[in-house]
């Protein structure tokens, strides 16, 4: 049975019911009608649980603690679904994010949906503490360049970039390390993808597949550069705060990222 989204107070439609009609729409045009149902469970555990949060502060990635956990969840999924990932990949796309903002447990994910998502979720969420570890060490050694940088100050900008070069080397060994499900990756994948369309774009809530033309060239040389896009915003002016995630979201898409898609 395919759930429909509706608001029991008002019995209006649901904000999210597009965009995971959407979904399923395109899940449909792949899968059977019991992988189809799997999914179309997992937008019911999701919304059951994540329906009417408005932001996730925990984020690994800036750019999405203000964005609804739901409206991230079902962009990511249907990301995934373009890809033609198989019912358990997408489910755990659907789920993912509710259980990263501490309002699904894992456990509940197993019971409802099946081992398989559960574990997919459990490493995701695994790659995820990893990069929020990884984030607060650049914030604590980020470089503090400018005007007038003397020879002095050019070596050591060098050294920290050989540095940083490094890091991203580890960083992408240890995500394959961790990822023992091909699943995982493309999960990760579709979740870096979703994020750097938002950057550059000023988040409408009330519009969840909101996407930039193609900042999915990014990540070059991987399925998902494939994937279309359809604006349905319009573009923010950025404070240098905004520059500065964006430039840094670019340098670790192209270093950790874009080789990982192109295995």
């Amino acid at each position: 049975m395919i759930p429909m989204f509706i608001d029991n107070e008002s019995e209006a439609p649901n904000p999210y019911a597009a965009s995971a009609e959407q979904l399923l729409a395109t899940v449909r045009q792949y899968m059977s009608e019991s992988e189809v149902e799997l999914v179309a469970q997992a937008i019911q555990l999701a919304e059951e649980t994540s329906s009417g949060v408005s932001e996730h502060r925990e984020a690994s990635l800036q750019s999405l603690r203000q964005l609804s956990p739901l409206v991230h969840a079902l962009a990511v999924a249907t990301i995934l679904a373009q890809m033609h990932i198989d019912a358990v990949g997408v489910a755990a796309g659907v789920v993912f994010e509710a259980v990263d903002a501490d309002l699904l447990p894992v456990e509940r994910v197993e019971r409802t949906l099946g081992v398989p998502v559960g574990r997919i979720v459990g490493s995701m969420q695994r790659l995820n503490i990893l990069e929020r570890a990884k984030n607060v060490g650049a914030q604590l050694n980020a470089p503090s360049g400018g005007e007038g940088e003397n020879s002095r100050d050019q070596k050591k900008r060098r050294i920290r970039e050989a540095l940083r070069r490094q890091q991203a080397e580890t960083v992408r060994k240890m995500f394959i390390g961790m990822a023992e499900d091909p699943r995982v990756v493309l999960l990760k994948l579709a979740y870096r993808l979703h994020a750097m369309r938002l950057i550059t774009l000023k988040v409408i809530p009330a519009t969840p597949l909101a996407q930039p033309d193609d900042v999915s060239a990014g990540i070059q040389g991987s399925t998902l550069k494939a994937i279309p896009a359809t604006p349905l915003a319009q573009p923010s002016s950025s404070s240098s705060t905004d520059q500065h995630e964006k430039l840094e979201m670019a340098l670790e898409t192209r270093e950790i990222y874009a080789p990982l898609a192109g295995r």
